[in-house]
């Protein structure tokens, strides 16, 4: 991991602990966490206004380097969690230990902190970018609030003797976190050129204040925002894969020739190798019922064995679906099968096509 984010993840510990209640890579759309699909609950207090909002986020960023910089780390923390939510995100950082009090596992976090960033420099250089933050930014904002709300009682319940296994174990069986709904003054999704000593790179942050609360920024609610949303466009892949898959199994039942290794797509112009005796105004028919992806999105899918076995779907913004997720196509034999992209590349939907014709000759 670079440097610049690995030291600024160092600062949000503790919503790790929200990353593994909220595992998206492997929960679909439909069941991942309901406040990604919530309908907007808030108002926000402030409209929001690019040229006001911007210099107001660089004074709190640089305010919050300037802490951490200088050493007072327990300043810098309040821009991530309450004060009365120390103990909470201390335990959910793996940083208490057993018959500690709730201030000597905050004790411990500090500690943690300056050994994290003694003897570095944190610069912030610029503002790249700076928008409103989505709904499902503030519902995720909430959530980690919420768990962090909920260890507390925890930890109060137990009094001066913390037993993090203990709460570790009733905390992992809670689920409901709905409760949680605060107001917003003003929020902004931020992207800054930040340095940590002489490694820059950009980095995304959500800065907001709740009403009569100070700049609070956030690091790690971005990741899951956009994971949630890759999620949605590799289950939207599946779907589409999954929609022509029943197409052929009814065309089969109706005495159409589905055999062949051949790919469709959706305005015909990366069709290849499909079988002459192929009925494609029937399929096209039938499958625009089926079709759940946006109308202006593109899409191809490799036929094989009489199903849809691989497809890739690009929305209008060339934002890429894979299914499946993560893997390419290789012929084993005779029969389509599958090899890992390489995680650190990205690709586009024609990058992924050209991958497929040439394994299909």
């Amino acid at each position: 991991m670079k440097k610049t984010v690995a030291f600024l993840a160092a600062v949000t510990m503790a919503l790790c602990s929200f990353a593994a209640c909220t595992d998206n890579k492997t929960t679909s759309s439909s069941e991942s966490s309901s406040e990604v699909s919530a309908p907007a609950v808030h108002e926000i207090a402030v409209p929001f206004d690019r040229e006001k909002a911007e210099p107001l986020v660089k004074e709190a960023i640089t305010n919050y380097f300037n802490d951490i910089n200088n050493g007072d780390f327990k300043a810098s923390m309040t821009y991530q969690y309450d004060e009365e939510m120390m103990p909470a995100a201390a335990v959910l950082s793996g940083l208490a230990s057993k018959g500690d009090t709730p201030e000597k596992a905050v004790e411990n976090m500090l500690e943690a902190f300056e050994s994290t960033y003694n003897g570095h420099t944190l610069k912030l250089n610029e503002i790249v970018s700076v928008e409103s933050i989505p709904e499902e930014g503030y519902v995720l904002l909430d959530e980690a609030y919420g768990r962090l709300a909920e260890m507390n009682k925890l930890i109060e319940k137990s009094g001066d003797s913390i037993d993090p296994d203990h709460l570790s174990e009733v905390y992992q069986a809670l689920t409901d976190f709905s409760a949680y709904r605060r107001e917003y003054e003003e929020g902004y999704d931020v992207v800054a050129s930040i340095s940590v000593d002489d490694e820059t790179n950009d980095q995304e942050m959500l800065v907001y204040r709740t009403v009569g609360g100070n700049w609070q920024i956030d690091m790690t609610v971005p990741t899951y925002m956009q994971e949630n949303e890759q999620v949605q466009l590799d289950n939207t892949a599946s779907s589409t894969a999954g929609s022509a898959s029943r197409v052929l199994k009814k065309m089969k039942e109706d005495g159409k020739d589905i055999s062949g290794t051949f790919i469709i797509s959706k305005d015909g112009s990366k069709d290849y190798k499909v079988p002459s005796g192929f009925d494609m105004s029937t399929f096209r028919s039938l499958y625009e019922e089926q079709y759940k992806g946006e109308a202006d999105a593109d899409y191809f899918i490799v036929i094989d064995n009489e199903i849809a076995v691989y497809s890739v779907y690009e929305t209008a913004e060339k934002k890429i679906g894979i299914y499946p997720f993560g893997l390419t196509i290789k012929m084993d034999g005779d029969k389509v099968s599958y090899e890992e992209l390489d995680a650190d590349s990205k690709y586009t939907m024609d990058q992924l096509y050209d991958k497929c014709l040439k394994v299909l000759g």
